[in-house]
């Protein structure tokens, strides 16, 4: 990522910060995102854009996920840069991203860039449950020692750094994966593997903080919420599971990997 999009990703963060304090449904809070030209981050600078790539577009989609951002900006973001590409005319305000808000674009792309979203998405919730995880074990004790003190719930918190790790890697190979073509095997690979993360990471996160964890009151839930809802979005385990498994065998010669690394590398 380039000096200006890390300058770029640091105000986005400051924007989320604050949006994500305040009632996310409210219409000054899309206007305070139009105004910052944040959905049209894809879109080439002839058409008012910043002109970046998807690897580039990624943070900022995977901290939509780590600041719990609710409204539609990821899917506005990338409906615009579909309809740009197919050369339709570009509304104003938030887009659906689906085909039947897109009847003109292809249904499979649509699926699978809503996909690879969402595994940006559920990398930066990841991540939050993460540090809100560490930081509780911190604080809280139990028989008079820190829970962090305890192996079991060190081995726990050990597991899902891995999975907080392979999800950042798998989304972002997936957007290197787009900018060379394509990037559909990358992107079906990663949401599979986000999705199985999903799952698993939720659950570690609320067996470490017990019965504050679904209280209403701590923000636990804002980000396992999402993590839960976005791994059946574009895409759930089985769907993605057998695409992949459609793909390698109608390869002559191909492998998993092999198929991943010739996309990604090409």
């Amino acid at each position: 990522m380039s000096e200006q999009m890390h300058m770029i990703a640091d105000s986005l963060d400051r924007l989320f910060v604050d949006l994500a304090a305040r009632d996310q449904q409210m219409p000054e809070s899309w206007q305070m995102i139009e105004d910052m030209g944040v959905c049209d981050l894809l879109l080439d600078e002839t058409e008012g854009g910043m002109g970046a790539g998807w690897a580039d577009a990624e943070p900022a989609l995977r901290l939509l996920g780590f600041r719990a951002i609710t409204l539609p900006i990821g899917e506005t973001m990338i409906a615009r840069r579909l309809l740009s590409q197919a050369g339709l005319q570009i509304p104003s305000g938030p887009l659906p991203l689906s085909p039947d808000a897109l009847p003109d674009i292809r249904p499979e792309r649509i699926v699978a860039l809503g996909a690879f979203l969402r595994t940006a998405q559920i990398a930066g919730a990841l991540s939050a449950a993460l540090d809100m995880t560490i930081e509780y074990a911190k604080i809280r004790s139990q028989f008079g020692r820190e829970l962090r003190k305890f192996q079991a719930i060190q081995q726990q918190i050990a597991v899902l750094s891995e999975e907080v790790a392979a999800i950042a890697s798998a989304s972002a190979s997936a957007a290197l994966a787009i900018d060379k073509g394509s990037g559909q095997f990358a992107i079906a690979c990663a949401k599979l593997r986000a999705n199985q993360a999903a799952g698993a990471g939720a659950l570690i996160a609320h067996q470490v903080h017990g019965a504050i964890g679904i209280t209403a009151e701590y923000s636990l839930h804002r980000f396992t919420n999402g993590l839960w809802q976005w791994r059946s979005d574009f895409g759930n385990d089985r769907y993605w599971a057998g695409w992949i498994g459609r793909r390698v065998l109608a390869e002559d010669a191909g492998t998993p990997w092999s198929i991943l690394t010739k996309e990604s590398l090409a």
